[in-house]
């Protein structure tokens, strides 16, 4: 309720003189501050207005967009390359965040069809999970078989962070990626949003990515498994027209917010 408004109401509550509002608060007002008070009624009101707007806008926006999504003709499905049956090729980033979801992915393809042939690419420091996970999966299946570590050098997606300044923590342990409220911090999103994607420089990540292929063509599996953090990979077995498949720790809205019918992410709300 606006100071406006709360003035009326008292007012009509004392019942004095309640047969308009613009006399009954003149009689107890200078006009002056009785129209200063009608003008911040009405400017108090406005930005809801523009906002209720806006989102109309949008919406209509939204659906336009989805009605001419719906008028293009179904993409033609690819025909991936398949390599070896039984065979599986994990390709990862070394962090627990990204790499705990496809370990415990290849040890129940171990302990549930042990004749499965799995290799992991990642670099060096995943590789006593990948060895640990093979182990306990004998455990429960001996006739698994031994996973393949394969190791990528150079700097690893966390390492990459190490050459930008503000991504690093300080003193206090606070990291600069942790942005503002509002349109600030929007700009500094905006600004560092490629190197969260993709945080090696040029020299990094083609090596990455010549590494990369280079495994895929050794190992030669009918799959491989990705991580949505590792572009350099997504890259190479995308070159390679080679058949592959997603594994995240995200849910499902995270990774197909776009994909929602009517653009739904533009105006639902959850979207």
């Amino acid at each position: 309720m606006s100071l406006y408004e709360g003035v009326v109401t008292e007012v009509h509550k004392q019942k004095y003189l309640p047969w308009t509002r613009a006399w009954t608060l003149g009689d107890f007002l200078p006009y002056q501050s009785f129209r200063t008070l009608r003008q911040g009624a009405l400017a108090h009101k406005q930005p809801a207005m523009f906002t209720r707007i806006a989102f109309v806008l949008v919406a209509v926006v939204g659906v336009f967009i989805a009605f001419q999504q719906k008028l293009k003709p179904a993409p033609v499905p690819r025909n991936y390359v398949r390599g070896r049956n039984n065979s599986v090729l994990f390709i990862v980033s070394e962090h627990a965040g990204h790499s705990n979801v496809h370990a415990a992915t290849a040890q129940s393809m171990l302990q549930n069809d042990p004749d499965i042939e799995i290799h992991f690419a990642s670099f060096s420091p995943l590789a006593n999970t990948v060895s640990r996970v093979s182990t306990f999966a004998k455990q429960h299946e001996p006739r698994a078989k031994d996973i393949t570590f394969h190791p990528v050098n150079g700097p690893s997606f966390h390492e990459a962070f190490d050459q930008y300044d503000h991504l690093v923590e300080d003193e206090d342990g606070r990291i600069g990626a942790i942005s503002p409220h509002g349109l600030e911090g929007i700009k500094a999103l905006a600004k560092d949003i490629q190197i969260f994607i993709a945080p090696w420089k040029q020299e990094d990540h083609l090596a990455h990515f010549r590494q990369v292929t280079e495994i895929i063509k050794e190992v030669d599996p009918a799959v491989v498994c990705l991580d949505t953090m590792f572009a350099p990979a997504i890259e190479a077995t995308r070159a390679l027209n080679r058949q592959h498949a997603f594994i995240t720790p995200n849910i499902l809205v995270d990774n197909f917010l776009d994909r929602q019918p009517w653009l739904g992410m533009l105006w639902k709300y959850p979207a």
